[in-house]
């Protein structure tokens, strides 16, 4: 009912940070230089920061007294997105000119933490109900009657496995299209995945394709072990070039290729019918 309203304040609201960090680049550009002429050019903008800082915060803290959900149904409203990103480059600048100027200011937390923590809740919980109701199901049923391909043998990939990962794929792209910084829809896609995958390998994988039931694999990770520990490169008339390799025509001489004694008996024993 309010829906349309609290997107017009958070517009509104992201609208005059936007125009502060304008306005801190003007600052910057155009008047920083005559402050820095009287020895006060760092301090100059440590203190446009800072102010513009103290300016955001009460109207950011104002937000958790009902336009932004805090308790009941936790979402992400019209417009938040945007507001994080710009609440969080308003931290950054801020940040960077402290540390320039080694001005010791008064310990705040950041305006984007304000808000981070509703965020976070919020899309935890909607990846939850995400997985409760759809990616839980999405590979339920006979084997026989989901994993078909769906016109062999062109299509090979079955429908339920391509809209597992859609849904997948559309659990980060959701947040991402809303404007929220990617270093906070990673945690809680994490804790989706961690979910989801598991669970979805278990149902994907067939026994042919676990490792005790492939014998080939254990044979060709020794091999892959005894060739890292022989030391001897293996040149390459590609990688060399054209060039070398004319070069060892003319000379008569050709590239001879040294393999230690358990590579030339596997060597042997791979012209053999051996079933391992």
């Amino acid at each position: 009912r309010l829906g349309t309203k609290i997107k017009t304040y958070l517009q509104g609201l992201t609208g005059a940070v936007q125009s502060l960090l304008e306005e801190l680049e003007c600052e910057k550009s155009f008047y920083n230089e005559a402050w820095a002429a009287q020895g006060l050019g760092k301090e100059h903008l440590v203190i446009c920061s800072s102010a513009m800082v103290a300016a955001v915060r009460p109207r950011v803290e104002r937000l958790k007294l009902g336009v932004w959900p805090t308790e009941g149904v936790l979402e992400v409203p019209p417009g938040g997105g945007r507001l994080i990103q710009v609440l969080e480059a308003l931290d950054r600048e801020a940040s960077r000119y402290r540390a320039t100027a080694a001005v010791r200011t008064a310990s705040l937390e950041p305006l984007v933490d304000i808000l981070v923590p509703h965020v976070t809740a919020a899309l935890t919980e909607s990846l939850k109900t995400l997985d409760r109701d759809i990616t839980s199901h999405a590979l339920e049923g006979n084997p026989t009657s989901i994993f078909v391909p769906l016109q062999p043998p062109t299509t090979i990939f079955c429908e339920a496995v391509v809209t597992l990962w859609r849904f997948i794929h559309d659990a980060l792209d959701a947040p991402l299209s809303l404007g929220i910084p990617v270093d906070i829809v990673v945690n809680p896609f994490m804790g989706f995945l961690s979910e989801v995958l598991p669970r979805s390998s278990d149902r994907l994988l067939r026994s042919c394709e676990q490792r005790e039931a492939f014998g080939m694999s254990i044979r060709a990770a020794q091999i892959a072990l005894q060739l890292k520990l022989t030391g001897c490169a293996i040149d390459s008339e590609e990688e060399d070039g054209a060039s070398k390799a004319e070069e060892s025509k003319r000379s008569g001489r050709s590239r001879r290729k040294f393999f230690t004694k358990s590579e030339k008996s596997f060597m042997e024993d791979g012209g053999k019918n051996v079933i391992i």
